[in-house]
């Protein structure tokens, strides 16, 4: 569904911007196997500074996992999804088709521990962090905006995008 994939980039789009990424352009015109993407641009810190490591590999996996997120939010609101998080049943990490993001949240992840037993904890804590930060009225206003936009073009520039998220945070 085109609506659900939109709430997806955009979810991924509006966590980069508030994890002080630059958004390069989201899109949710399907190329190849890809239903959608949203292109991100952020400086790697220098060797030396772990803390800035660790920073930005936790930012990087919010944003990998800021998708799912917001799909499952999407979805679980529009009564699609008949799992709730808060009954102890909760969503897997990613959603389905989203095996990309997983790969790419492993990677930030591997920055920051060495066993795949401490990474899923890892993922896990950073999914419960993202979604309380997409749960703050102005995040989720952010996406809703940003998901309807890309309803409407499909593809929308960084430019494009990093206005339609301040206006509706600033809105809210």
């Amino acid at each position: 569904m085109l609506e659900i994939r939109a709430y997806h980039e955009a979810g991924h789009a509006v966590v980069a911007m508030l994890r002080g990424f630059d958004v390069a352009v989201v899109t949710i015109a399907r190329r190849g196997r890809t239903g959608g993407a949203c292109a991100y641009r952020f400086t790697v810190p220098s060797p030396g500074r772990a803390g800035a490591v660790r920073r930005m590999a936790r930012a990087g996996v919010a944003v990998a996992l800021a998708g799912s997120v917001a799909q499952d939010r999407f979805a679980l609101e529009r009564g699609y999804v008949a799992l709730d998080p808060r009954t102890g049943a909760p969503f897997p990490l990613f959603a389905a088709g989203a095996e990309d993001d997983e790969r790419v949240a492993m990677r930030f992840a591997g920055r920051l521990l060495r066993s795949g037993a401490e990474r899923r904890a890892f993922l896990r804590r950073m999914r419960a962090s993202t979604e309380r930060l997409l749960g703050r009225p102005e995040a989720w206003a952010a996406v809703g905006e940003l998901a309807r936009s890309l309803l409407r073009r499909r593809t929308l520039p960084g430019a494009s995008v990093a206005d339609r998220v301040a206006r509706a945070i600033a809105r809210s």
